[in-house]
């Protein structure tokens, strides 16, 4: 499974010409970039604002208004959805409890 944001794609308006398609190709991947910083953020454990990322990139506040709180969503489910001896704990690669157990010390990986 890829880490990566899925592209998102919008038709141009009607009757815009190429110079208006090219326009939109250019937001289009400029929002896929920062869709992607602010999903690299989340991964990281961090709690990037929305309206950090609108503030600094104003040409795709709506879409970033519209679609960013999904891909917070999406990487906080596939966080949860990870087993619990996949997930990093704040002392190390090793979880501090499993359910109601202690870990003391991890014998072996793999």
């Amino acid at each position: 499974m890829s880490d990566a944001i899925p592209h998102v794609h919008a038709e141009a308006p009607a009757g815009t010409g190429a110079a208006g398609r090219d326009r939109l190709d250019r937001l289009t991947e400029e929002f896929d970039q920062r869709a992607e910083e602010f999903a690299e953020r989340c991964r990281r454990g961090e709690a990037p604002s929305i309206s950090e990322f609108e503030h600094r990139y104003p040409e795709c506040a709506e879409k970033i208004r519209a679609l960013l709180p999904s891909v917070a969503m999406m990487e906080q489910l596939k966080h949860q959805m990870r087993p619990v001896w996949e997930r990093k704990s704040s002392g190390g690669s090793t979880p501090e409890r499993l359910g109601e157990f202690r870990v003391l010390r991890e014998l072996g990986r793999g």
